[in-house]
C-alpha cells in the first residue's frame, strides 16, 4: 500500500485512481478520503508533528503521505529535534527507536523532562515486549508502532494521541 503511495506522488500532473482522472493534490486527497472524515482531518490539521529518523527518504516518504494531514517538521539529528522542540509548539513527536547516536528511547529519555506535553510515540522494526512495556508504564511514550506501518494506522494513532495532549493540556 505504502509503494502504491509514493508511486503516486512521484508522477506529476494527472493520474487515473479508481477510474478518475486527478490532479495530483486531487489523487492524495480523494485516497485520504477513504481513510478519515472530514470532521477528523479539521481535528488533527492544525497538529504539528515532529518525526525523528536517521534514513532521509523515510521522511520525506512520510512528509508526503501525511502533508495533507498536519503540519510535520522532520530531521535525522536528534539535536535538531530537540531544537525544534524547543522552538515550536510539538504536540506529538514520533522516533524510530535504531539511529546511529542514539536510540528513539534514549532520545525520549533525554527530552521528556524538559519537554513533558508531546506525547511521544516510538517506531520499531523489531519489538523487545519487556524494554516497551517499561518505556509505556514509566511515561516515556505513549505508543508504540511496528515497522512497516501504513498511513492509516499512523493517522489513526496520530489522531488517538492528539485526543491525550488536548486532554491532558485541559487537566482532563
Amino acid at each position: 500500500m505504502i509503494e502504491k503511495i509514493e508511486q503516486n506522488f512521484k508522477h506529476e500532473g494527472e493520474a487515473i485512481l479508481n477510474g478518475e482522472n486527478l490532479k495530483t493534490e486531487e489523487r492524495i486527497s480523494k485516497y485520504y478520503e477513504a481513510d478519515i472524515s472530514s470532521s477528523e482531518k479539521g481535528e488533527i490539521k492544525h497538529l504539528n508533528v515532529l518525526y525523528l529518523d536517521d534514513d532521509a527518504d523515510i521522511l520525506d516518504s512520510y512528509k508526503s503521505m501525511h502533508r495533507f494531514d498536519f503540519n510535520i517538521f522532520t530531521t535525522t539529528d536528534p539535536f535538531e529535534a530537540k531544537h525544534i522542540i524547543a522552538t515550536n509548539e510539538i504536540q506529538i513527536i514520533i522516533t524510530d527507536q535504531r539511529m546511529p547516536y542514539m536510540t528513539g528511547l534514549e532520545f525520549f529519555s533525554l527530552i521528556s523532562e524538559e519537554y513533558p506535553d508531546p506525547i511521544r510515540i516510538l517506531l520499531t522494526g523489531y519489538v523487545n515486549s519487556n524494554t516497551i512495556l517499561d518505556a509505556i508504564e514509566s511515561k516515556i511514550i505513549y505508543s508504540q508502532i511496528s515497522k512497516p506501518f501504513s498511513p492509516k494506522q499512523m493517522r489513526r494513532t496520530i489522531k488517538n494521541a492528539a485526543g491525550i495532549y488536548y486532554s491532558n493540556k485541559k487537566g482532563g
